[in-house]
């Protein structure tokens, strides 16, 4: 009976837990969720074409993926936002949401800006 007790009390602790995840850091931010600290490396997100991008089965509102050949052929950071895949990288639209495309030459890439200019 003891023993019992003991679980169904782990049980119900590990029900209230709310807890974040921090790599390279002992203290994660409340507000995150998920915090990764560096100072001389980066985030690396999932790397998908276009068809993988798009292939994927009820995508969550806020998923982040790095589609290797959309908006150009260098690729860009999507979002989805909850209807479509918007580029992080380029704002062609009021809105500033672009939706995706696998890259066409021909297609005007819309202008940005370059952080290492």
């Amino acid at each position: 009976m003891k023993k019992i007790l003991i679980i169904m009390a782990g049980v119900f602790f590990m029900e209230t837990v709310i807890a974040q995840v921090g790599i390279n850091t002992q203290n994660p931010d409340p507000s995150s969720a998920l915090e990764v600290s560096s100072t001389d490396q980066g985030f690396l997100p999932p790397r998908l074409n276009y068809d993988q991008t798009k292939a994927i089965n009820n995508p969550a509102q806020g998923l982040i993926v790095y589609c290797t050949d959309c908006m150009g052929p260098q690729g860009t950071l999507v979002i989805f936002n909850g209807e479509i895949w918007s580029s992080i990288s380029y704002s062609t639209h009021d809105s500033g949401l672009t939706e995706v495309h696998p890259y066409d030459p021909e297609d005007e890439i819309p202008s940005g800006f370059d952080i290492f200019d």
